[in-house]
């Protein structure tokens, strides 16, 4: 719960006994990655696998421009949602509440999608798609 009031600035409609309650069973079935430092949570994920969707991503603030959104995206690739698209909502474009969050998950591949409402709040979906391998070129092309 710490972590999460440092970054609930990403969650501005954010429920905090709805999301403990959400993050125990997320917790129990084994769809909650957590990253420590020392002992000091500094990231954390819940997601949910079919169809791949991130539910929640904190990074404490001071490990935000570090490679710990990488880091889940690689387990969530490698591990939980193989060969699937991964989803996330976030801020709306030119929604002042946006302190970067956008702008991150686009240079993380993500490519936006359709807008919504939850929580009572605009938001907008976006997706990683799945990285096909690349084509090898052949020197003749």
């Amino acid at each position: 719960i710490t972590l999460l009031h440092l970054v609930v600035d990403g969650y501005p409609s954010l429920n905090e006994v709805e999301y403990r309650v959400q993050l125990e069973i997320a917790i129990e079935q084994k769809r909650a990655l957590l990253i420590e430092d020392e002992h000091e949570l500094i990231g954390a994920l819940v997601f949910r696998s079919h169809p791949c969707w991130i539910d929640f991503l904190g990074i404490h603030p001071q490990y935000r421009n570090s490679q710990l959104t990488q880091l889940f995206l690689n387990a969530m690739k490698e591990t939980y949602c193989p060969n699937q698209e991964i989803w996330i909502s976030t801020f709306r474009k030119y929604d002042p509440a946006d302190t970067g969050y956008r702008e991150e998950f686009i240079k993380l591949g993500f490519m936006e999608r359709e807008c919504s409402i939850e929580f009572d709040y605009p938001t907008q979906h976006f997706v990683l798609p799945v990285n096909d391998k690349k084509k090898v070129r052949n020197k003749y092309e």
